[in-house]
């Protein structure tokens, strides 16, 4: 019973959702769509909505609602034709406000849609500025963003080298949630194996411990 009434609040929230769409801010549109891919849910009619949205107003939003909604509508396997350019574009206009979480966010999120290496290599050049920010799984997905690419000169040198030394200092120290997890760890060693740059021995060695444990 208690099932069958959580549906019905969810199946009714998201009918109201949809009726009222034009009623919400970005922040709770981006804060909608972060549920929907939090808990999978595909609702069509707001999907829809959601992805008319994220073209028409992607220049207005501002970087963390940008990365937000870009990543979600990626979970949900429902971005619209041309989104990875919206994006790219949207993106490059307010790149040096993004902080380090919304940067790693936004690298994810382009990885899957076709976005062209140009943006990353815009990227690249923000990674020593917020670096200090991230906490281990964002380091470990700016690296494998960049990684993917399969460049490590220019501005993924400089890049690679700042990730692996705040990767390095954070594995021998502890994250600031007081550790990483499995799942960071193997992907961090996944993406310097990958790089294959100058530090990623050390990344690998400094990993091992608690890939192993």
């Amino acid at each position: 019973a208690v099932v069958n009434v959580r549906h019905e609040f969810v199946e009714k929230a998201l009918e109201v959702a949809g009726s009222r769409f034009d009623e919400f801010s970005s922040a709770h549109l981006t804060h909608i769509a972060s549920s929907l891919a939090k808990f999978d849910v595909r609702h069509d009619v707001l999907l829809k909505k959601l992805q008319h949205f994220a073209i028409e107003n992607a220049h207005r939003l501002s970087p963390a609602e940008l990365s937000h909604l870009a990543n979600s509508l990626v979970k949900l396997e429902s971005t619209p034709a041309g989104f990875g350019d919206v994006v790219s574009s949207a993106a490059l206009r307010k790149l040096s406000s993004f902080s380090g979480p919304a940067l790693a966010m936004l690298a994810n999120a382009l990885t899957h849609l076709d976005a062209g290496e140009a943006i990353f290599q815009h990227i690249a050049r923000e990674v020593p500025r917020i670096v200090f920010q991230c906490h281990g799984g964002e380091l470990a997905v700016l690296a494998n963003a960049l990684a993917k690419q399969g460049n490590v000169q220019g501005p993924y040198a400089a890049a690679f080298q700042n990730l692996a030394a705040e990767s390095l200092d954070r594995l021998q120290t502890g994250d600031a949630d007081g550790a990483w997890d499995a799942l960071s760890v193997a992907s961090l060693c996944h993406a310097f194996a990958v790089a294959s740059t100058r530090q990623s021995v050390h990344v690998l060695l400094a990993a091992a411990p608690l890939a192993t444990s």
